[in-house]
């Protein structure tokens, strides 16, 4: 005999027509999704007739086993008009075909944020940092194959070989005005690629490196610098083992000079890393040390200088400089993260973390992709290719972007892990 679902859970969890039509006129009739200028009203058959082409569609699953589940949500939630998007007719089966694989729920969450933000600014010209990178697409590269598109999500994790990642990671820096690799400007070939973002309105960024030079054009017309249509924090794991470490550097230098910051500039995330950041990392803060050397006898003497020493645990914890790596880089992406949740306030922002093998246990894995998916900002994550989370439930929402072959073409994978 079979079991009986429990209470609630089972059937299907309708919005209500009061609920659709609010969901509609949110979305002033419009599609949700970029770029659709599809009309879903409009005038019907008679005089007195409206077409109505548009539907309410769900984020998470009106059914049990429905396209992206429903993450824990009960039938209250699931009816309410929170977990719904207006699309037109065509939009409305794509995004649930082969149970929404393409279409993770935090991507439809995040386009439901940007079309309000769009609305708003339309009728009452209200400034909104909302948007993000929407598309990436390799017109023409000798390392991926031409005209490859890639979607991203609000957090996606980007997976596979070394240097296919960074390179991507690379050029949308470059692209949000971040410092250009001299190595991209080689005799190897032309690369050219555009960016599509939504800031909020649709802006195209097209970067063009030849053996010569790097050029921008933004939405078709050149400019001489890259365009301030959004900012990118970036953070290279490599840059940890590679940097040449003195024991001379304040720990706010060295952690300037690894993630590209000025030193004042770490010294002053550190408020918000206490208020906004993870719980670990909540309790790190700076401390103003005198400074101290051995005399003939081995005894410590002050210098009369004094150091800018980051602890953890207070001011007798353990400083920077005497944790674990894997704590280290926990500290990094602290004020990387710190600095992207600031920027995002004004402007579309990207967090780039770049990384091979980061030296997390799978549990710590869990709380950066919980922590990262709440983050008002848009992130990217490198992995190596073929590493698998042992927990899926802190990967919800998470797109995933694998790449493959010889020459790199990308595939969207599925973000239920």
């Amino acid at each position: 005999m079979a079991k009986k679902p429990a209470a609630g859970t089972s059937g299907r969890h309708e919005f209500l027509p009061k609920t659709k039509k609010l969901i509609a006129e949110r979305a002033s009739y419009r599609c949700v999704v970029p770029g659709c200028k599809v009309p879903t009203i409009g005038p019907g058959a008679k005089f007195d007739d409206v077409s109505n082409a548009g539907s309410a569609s769900h984020i998470y699953s009106a059914a049990e086993n429905g396209p992206r589940g429903r993450a824990g949500l009960t039938p209250t939630q699931i009816k309410s008009p929170q977990n719904g998007i207006w699309t037109c007719r065509t939009h409305g089966t794509e995004i649930d075909n082969n149970k929404g694989e393409r279409y993770p729920a935090a991507l439809l969450l995040g386009w439901k944020a940007l079309q309000e933000a769009q609305l708003r600014r339309e009728q009452d010209g209200r400034h909104t940092p909302v948007g993000w990178i929407h598309e990436l697409k390799i017109i023409q590269s000798w390392l991926f194959k031409s005209d490859e598109a890639l979607t991203l999500g609000k957090a996606t994790l980007l997976q596979g070989p070394p240097f296919g990642k960074s390179a991507l990671c690379d050029w949308i820096s470059t692209s949000l005005g971040g410092k250009h690799e001299d190595r991209w400007i080689s005799s190897l070939g032309l690369t050219i690629l555009n960016l599509k973002i939504f800031a909020p309105e649709e802006q195209a960024i097209e970067l063009k490196f030849d053996n010569q030079q790097r050029t921008f054009a933004a939405n078709g017309v050149p400019v001489s610098e890259a365009p301030k249509r959004g900012s990118a924090v970036f953070f290279r794991q490599s840059a940890w083992s590679l940097y040449p470490r003195s024991d001379d550097d304040d720990d706010d230098e060295l952690i300037g000079q690894l993630l590209g910051f000025e030193r004042d500039v770490v010294r002053g995330l550190i408020h918000d890393i206490q208020r906004n950041g993870t719980k670990w990392g909540r309790l790190i803060a700076f401390y103003h040390e005198e400074d101290f050397e051995d005399d003939d006898h081995g005894e410590p003497v002050p210098t009369g200088g004094r150091t800018w020493t980051l602890r953890r645990g207070g001011p007798t914890g353990v400083t920077f400089r005497g944790l674990a790596g894997s704590e280290q880089e926990r500290i990094l992406i602290e004020f990387a993260a710190a600095l992207a949740r600031e920027r995002a306030a004004f402007s579309p922002t990207v967090l780039l973390l770049d990384g091979s093998g980061w030296n997390f246990d799978d549990g710590n894995m869990a709380l950066l992709a919980e922590y990262l998916i709440g983050q008002p900002f848009q992130t990217i994550l490198t992995m190596r290719g073929g590493w698998q989370p042992n927990q899926a439930a802190p990967w919800w929402g998470w797109s995933r972007v694998v790449l493959i072959g010889k020459q790199y073409s990308a595939q969207i994978a599925s973000h239920d892990w």
